[in-house]
């Protein structure tokens, strides 16, 4: 699930940038900003819009299902999930483009708050709906996520995705419970 609405957003935003700005490359890349060593993933050279989450939230209060029927029981699990889009692009002569092309990342989440398959055919089948919020963080907690992500500070947004749900492709019939007899799930 959080593979599909990487791909999804990354592909929406790249469309919108590209048309906005007229770019023949994408901008936005889904990876992390350092690699294990604490390396620069993206080259000198390169100025990509970097998309990685940043943090999973379980969602309580949205409703999720149970299935119970001579089976394991299966929750469906729901999240919210923090988006970050960092503009890194490096020299003061790209400073003001990577503003510009993370300015087109919050017109784009303006004019598109809510995705679902009536409005974005394109969308995966296993994402029902996905909604997106700007998520205020204060400078503590952005410090926090920069030395989190093992980087330098770029400008970047935060996003808070809701709610993707997660549930079990298939349901496994059980027979014992921690070594009790399957009876007792017919009760």
């Amino acid at each position: 699930m959080l593979r599909q609405v990487l791909e999804f957003t990354q592909g929406e935003i790249n469309d919108y940038l590209n048309n906005r700005f007229g770019l023949t490359e994408d901008a936005v890349i889904c990876s992390s900003i350092v690699d294990r060593k604490g390396e620069p993933v993206l080259e000198s050279d390169e100025n990509k819009i970097v998309a990685n989450i940043v943090h999973l939230e379980q969602e309580f209060t949205a409703p999720s299902s149970t299935v119970n029927m001579r089976q394991a029981l299966v929750r469906k699990l729901n999240f919210n999930v923090y988006i970050m889009f960092s503009a890194c692009y490096e020299g003061t002569e790209n400073y003001l483009e990577s503003v510009e092309h993370l300015s087109g990342v919050l017109e784009f989440f303006q004019a598109n708050p809510v995705f679902s398959h009536q409005t974005h055919p394109n969308l995966d089948k296993v994402l029902h709906k996905v909604s997106f919020e700007y998520h205020n963080i204060d400078f503590l907690k952005l410090s926090n996520i920069w030395g989190l992500n093992g980087g330098k500070y770029y400008p970047s947004l935060l996003f808070k995705v809701r709610t993707v749900s997660f549930a079990a492709d298939e349901i496994v019939p059980v027979s014992k419970i921690g070594g009790m007899a399957s009876n007792l799930l017919e009760s």
